[in-house]
């Protein structure tokens, strides 16, 4: 920086002459006006007051400093550390100090200085009617009245603390930030503050009890306020984050598509529905087992046996298939006019048939539906595993599992992508198509030839039991899932849009979605009818997750009532 201390011009040129000092004695030459950036300066005025370094900026030999007049004080490192004020000049609009920090003597921005010492913190807080709220601690005679600026029955944050003659002042603002949303310094005794920590950001999935109040920030005001909960009794409520103001817990998350905040109090872990009403519910949707000892019997007076092929074929319209010789038995299928089937004996009356599928007892439901019965298992633990987010597993570890699975082998890459695409947790994708394709060997997987593109579906969609080959093959034509990468990637989307990110975030909930029970006492979307399902997905997820390390993933557990 130069002082100029004098100017002439010649053939209409302004020119400045220059100097190191302001007396004009150490003159460097002369200068034209259009190379040089030029502010007035005001005269030097004495100060004797004490400030408090911010920590930020620099400190200069001159008002105004460029790079060859810095002085070498840390001032990040001596936040909050007094600076002696000697003197100060304006120089254009801005206010520099000239002063002693750590013994030494420099010039600072008016702006990298405080008028009080400052500390950071974390607190909420509630105006009260007659706070007082400066933009500048030193001018005391300027301020707003909270009441009449509109600014209670709000919350604020505050992240910074001042003291300023033998007083503790709040800087309050709009957002959790000491530079963003700032509104001013508030006396600390006139408002209500509780400390504000963040707990976790664990993903959890409470429901709306029907009392209390939903707002846009922790400890909300009426000006906060964004739902009245009693419009939302039984709701889920999808938390992303915990935080404690003061000895309260609030839950941010998503009601309704609007993140909110919710006092601990008016939500609770528990569904509305209980295990027993959950049973029956399923009974009705036809839930599935596989029974391969095929203990399945109907009554031979309903067909017609043919004992070359050692068939039956039902002459009923309607034919219940019995868990047992006896009309006493269970019925745990049905078959319709004109079904052929394999049998296997007799027995008074009864032909004991090959029916792999049949409907599951409640006693089998209630054992695969009960999530006691797996919490505390280190692999089964897994069907409650967090769907939504990937993990960020590599493509090599992922191939490397992949090894020798048929088609999918060497796919790592895809998957990765899969996920990053759909937001969906790409291990899971690898156990799904690993159990649909039976390790990437089924038809599905090899793929079909349609006019010379070969069209492949790996996570079984669109295969419903009654056409699986048919009509899998037919959801890969119509999606053009045209090479293996393809059907990795399209049908991850169909996954992510269909489940994961529309409530069914984990494998449990793809099976039995509790929630929909919850609500509507109806089974609603559901991605199987085998009551094993969920189970039998979890041995790919919990070895790649081993593999990585991973052996506590967050996990969502639903809560049934008693």
């Amino acid at each position: 920086m130069y002082y100029i201390y004098s100017q002439a011009t010649v053939d209409g040129t302004v020119y400045y002459q220059i100097s190191t000092d302001q007396s004009g004695s150490k003159a460097v030459g002369w200068v034209k006006e259009s190379a040089m950036s030029t502010h007035t300066i005001s005269d030097t005025q004495k100060e004797n007051k004490t400030l408090y370094i911010k920590g930020t900026g620099s400190a200069y030999s001159k008002p105004w400093g460029g790079s060859k007049d810095l002085v070498n004080v840390n001032l990040a490192g001596s936040v909050n550390a007094t600076f002696a004020v000697k003197e100060s000049v304006q120089v254009g609009s801005n206010t520099w100090y000239y002063g002693t920090v750590n013994g030494k003597s420099i010039w600072i921005h008016s702006s990298y200085t405080n008028v009080a010492k400052e500390t950071s913190t974390s607190l909420l807080g509630h105006l009260k009617a007659d706070a007082r709220i400066y933009v500048d601690l030193a001018n005391q005679g300027s301020y707003q009245i909270a009441d009449k600026a509109n600014l209670t029955n709000a919350v604020y944050y505050i992240k910074q603390e001042a003291q300023y003659q033998d007083k503790t002042y709040y800087l309050i603002s709009n957002e959790a930030s000491s530079t963003k949303g700032v509104i001013g310094w508030v006396l600390s005794s006139s408002m209500d503050t509780h400390t504000h920590v963040g707990v976790d950001s664990k993903n959890k999935e409470l429901y709306v009890k029907g009392t209390g109040s939903a707002y846009t920030k922790a400890w909300g005001g009426s000006k906060n306020l964004v739902y009245n909960l009693s419009d939302y009794t039984g709701q889920m409520f999808k938390v992303n984050k915990t935080e404690k103001v003061g000895n309260n817990v609030w839950y941010r998350g998503t009601l309704d598509g609007r993140e909110v905040f919710i006092h601990e109090d008016y939500v609770t872990t528990a569904l509305g529905i209980t295990i027993d009403q959950a049973v029956q519910i399923q009974l009705k949707a036809g839930a599935q087992i596989q029974d391969l000892n095929y203990n399945t019997y109907v009554s031979k007076e309903y067909g017609t046996y043919d004992s070359k092929t050692k068939t039956f074929t039902v002459t009923a319209d309607l034919l219940n298939v019995r868990y047992g010789p006896s009309t006493s038995r269970a019925v745990v299928a049905q078959l319709s006019k004109g079904t052929k089937v394999s049998v296997m004996s007799e027995t008074n009356g009864w032909y004991r048939i090959q029916l792999s599928w049949i409907n599951a007892t409640g006693s089998d439901i209630e054992y695969y539906l009960d999530p006691t019965n797996f919490v505390n298992d280190e692999k089964y633990k897994f069907q409650f595993v967090d769907l939504s987010s990937p993990t960020g597993i590599t493509a090599s570890e992922l191939n490397a599992y992949l090894k020798g699975k048929g088609v999918l082998e060497g796919m790592g890459s895809a998957f990765i992508t899969a996920g990053k695409n759909a937001g969906v947790n790409e291990i899971y994708l690898v156990a799904h198509a690993l159990l649909e394709t039976g390790n990437g060997t089924s038809a599905l997987a090899k793929g079909k030839t349609v006019n010379g593109k070969t069209y492949h579906n790996m996570y079984g969609v669109g295969a419903y039991d009654q056409c699986a080959e048919t009509c899998g093959f037919n959801k890969a034509i119509a999606e053009n899932w045209d090479s293996v990468e393809a059907a990795i990637i399209g049908g991850a989307e169909f996954i992510g849009d269909g489940y994961i990110n529309n409530g069914l975030n984990t494998l449990y909930k793809m099976r039995w979605n509790p929630n929909a029970m919850a609500a509507t006492g109806t089974w609603g979307k559901q991605y199987a009818t085998d009551i094993r399902w969920a189970y039998n997905q979890v041995s790919s997820m919990y070895n790649l997750y081993s593999s990585l390390g991973i052996t506590n993933p967050n996990l969502l557990i639903p809560v049934y009532s008693k």
